[in-house]
């Protein structure tokens, strides 16, 4: 029997019918579903951009003879996707705090949305046309990271967006974590030199928190074809490690252009300060990030804001002190909250996983939305979040 997206309020004789999942609140007066819908697109958007005006476009100079053109054009391009990037997740982040404010969510979280996502959010206009200046970038990262954490529990109480929390978390931490270490940084001279081992060591902590965080995106994505490795991950793994190869033979002075170009792309998305770890492992990670972000993208039905969430904090990761950056961290936060919060939509996905035990209006152990017994004649329903 099919299952009806809206079951009539009364019926008259015939079987009792069953009503499908419900659709996403509305208590958000329709923003929370603009934002879901956008939160796959706006990933997209913030691979092209990190990818052609973060790195591509600013490696390829003086790499080879004859590359002239091809440096202007893609230096533009990356210029240009940059551009629209921030303009868009501005107003995607905008959008996400007045839907956050306008739901039940837990009233902390609400409060934080309005506050420190104005303080990340309103920096990004003056990025748009100048640098921001250092206090204001370290301000943009904390507002955005503190805004993560406060959005992760929110995420944990959902089985199934329990990955997506763990990755935001993780990544908001180690944020946190690498902005201390800058701190200790930059006051380690003179007489505090001493500091300077103590900064490394509290970088290295932020970054094993970033390869915690690709450990757990890596393993939902697998879990999504039942199996703890998948195709993308796979993938992700052997790009990575040809990359990480390619730059390391960059570093010498009779390099390539490829070698070249993979040591600069290298450099442009390692975090800073370095980590007390080995500079083959710092290179690896820096290049999968991206890559399980691309294959977190992959998912797809109910199931893609979680992998849009996922991805943005992995392309955030090591920059949230860039504004833009640091709105991918709160846009995809915020958009784990929001999918998180009601799970009735997730049965439909379920059901559309092809899972062969379990058909669409049966039991699914626990699961969010699945079918239960109204103790009415043997009719079943679905529940109402």
């Amino acid at each position: 029997m099919s299952v009806a997206d809206d079951a009539p309020p009364d019926h008259d004789g015939g079987d009792p019918q069953t009503p499908g999942p419900a659709g996403p609140r509305r208590d958000g007066g329709g923003l929370e579903e603009t934002v879901l819908r956008a939160l796959p697109m706006l990933a997209i958007a913030a691979l092209i951009a990190v990818g052609l005006g973060r790195v591509v476009g600013p490696s390829l100079r003086s790499v080879g003879v004859g590359m002239d053109v091809w440096v202007r054009v893609l230096g533009r391009a990356g210029d240009v996707a940059s551009q629209v990037f921030a303009f868009a997740a501005m107003v995607l982040a905008i959008v996400s705090v007045l839907a956050v404010s306008r739901t039940r969510l837990p009233i902390g979280l609400r409060i934080a949305a309005l506050t420190l996502g104005g303080f990340a959010v309103l920096p990004t206009v003056w990025a748009l046309h100048e640098q921001v200046p250092e206090l204001s970038a370290g301000l943009v990262a904390a507002s955005a990271s503190i805004l993560a954490l406060c959005a992760v529990p929110t995420a944990l109480r959902a089985p199934y967006a329990r990955a997506a929390g763990m990755v935001i978390g993780l990544v908001a931490l180690g944020s946190l974590v690498r902005l201390a270490s800058v701190w200790l940084a930059f006051d380690a001279v003179g007489a505090r030199a001493y500091l300077g081992p103590i900064a490394r060591g509290v970088a290295t902590a932020g970054f094993l928190c970033d390869g915690a965080a690709i450990a757990v995106a890596i393993a939902w994505i697998g879990s999504r074809s039942g199996r703890l490795t998948s195709p993308p991950t796979l993938v992700a793994f052997v790009v990575a490690l040809i990359l990480t190869r390619l730059a390391l033979g960059g570093k010498g002075g009779d390099a390539g252009p490829v070698e070249l170009f993979a040591w600069r792309a290298a450099a442009r998305l390692m975090s800073r300060p370095e980590a007390a770890v080995p500079l083959a492992l710092s290179i690896f990670v820096a290049f999968l990030a991206p890559l399980c972000a691309a294959a977190a993208l992959l998912a797809r039905g109910v199931l893609a804001p979680l992998g849009a969430s996922i991805a943005l904090a992995l392309i955030a990761r090591g920059a949230v002190e860039m504004p833009p950056c640091a709105l991918m961290l709160l846009v995809g936060a915020l958009g784990a909250a929001l999918t998180a919060r009601d799970g009735r939509g997730l049965w439909a996905a379920l059901g559309g996983l092809g899972q062969p035990h379990q058909k669409m209006g049966e039991g699914s152990g626990g699961q969010p939305g699945a079918a239960r017994d109204t103790g009415e004649g043997g009719a079943k329903q679905a529940p109402r979040a």
